[in-house]
């Protein structure tokens, strides 16, 4: 399914621009997303970040009362822009579950024309499962699974994902970083499936993160290490550009009263 843009022009799509290779280029991320954040906000900000070449927006939701949903926002925002990686944070075990956030991601997907894209975060087994779980239900077969957190039998995922093998799978560094993940059969499948992880570190620490990636994907049996991506405030980044495969502004989302981001600010984080 190819989107149109709202000027009538047809967007360009993930085959075309690559939404896995974006992932290592600079993204932002925004949210949560109170019930008076009002919409054309934050698709004035979308537009404005795609304008400044940024190549990713990850919306962030929270379990709280009056907080917008970041998939169905994501669903509206691939309606007002056209290449914009549109990427999902989700918390478990407060979020969906990974079966159903599987088909939502799918339908984003399709809408969008291949831009979806998902970062999950939270306990170190938790995480390795849910990767497997999603990975499963993007191949577009009948997916089974039987973990400590969450199981599946034959479960369908039809229509599948418009990108092949569905959208890209990142995970948050967990406590411990990738040590944390045990070296199983569920650990070895998820470092097969993860397109990137992210890290919330100092800057000056993602060289340790590198070794440690290397070293830990050896064990889990991947025949390459995933992206390393580097994720926090650009105040954090006094020191320059952090050395990661790729970059995610954390910006969090002003009141409304506060003024957004302007189009020079977006521009100078594209170029950092």
């Amino acid at each position: 399914m190819t989107p149109v843009a709202p000027s009538g022009e047809t967007s360009t799509t993930s085959a075309q621009h690559g939404t896995r290779g974006r992932l290592g280029g600079v993204g932002i991320e925004v949210g949560p997303f109170p019930a008076g954040a009002g919409f054309e906000r934050l698709a004035a900000f979308a537009a404005d970040a795609e304008a400044a070449g940024l190549d990713t927006l990850w919306l962030r939701g929270a379990q709280v009362a009056r907080a917008l949903d970041p998939l169905t926002l994501a669903g509206a925002l691939s309606e007002v822009t056209r290449t914009l990686v549109l990427g999902v944070v989700a918390t478990l075990p407060d979020g969906r579950n990974p079966s159903v956030l599987a088909r939502d991601l799918t339908t984003l997907d399709v809408v969008s024309g291949g831009r979806a894209a998902v970062c999950i975060e939270g306990e170190p087994g938790m995480l390795a499962e849910a990767a497997v779980v999603l990975s499963r239900l993007f191949s577009g077969r009948p997916a089974s699974f039987s973990g400590v957190h969450f199981a599946l039998h034959d479960a369908p995922n039809r229509p599948g994902p418009d990108q092949p093998g569905g959208p890209p799978i990142m995970v948050a560094l967990p406590e411990g970083g990738l040590g944390a993940l045990a070296a199983d059969e569920v650990a070895r499948e998820c470092g097969a499936a993860v397109a990137a992880w992210v890290a919330d570190v100092a800057p000056e620490a993602l060289a340790v993160l590198r070794d440690e990636r290397t070293t830990a994907m050896a064990v889990l049996g991947a025949t390459a290490p995933p992206q390393l991506l580097w994720r926090g405030p650009p105040a954090a980044a006094v020191a320059g550009r952090p050395q990661a495969d790729g970059i995610i502004w954390r910006l969090g989302w002003p009141d409304e009263h506060a003024a957004l981001p302007d189009l020079g600010l977006l521009e100078r984080l594209a170029a950092r």
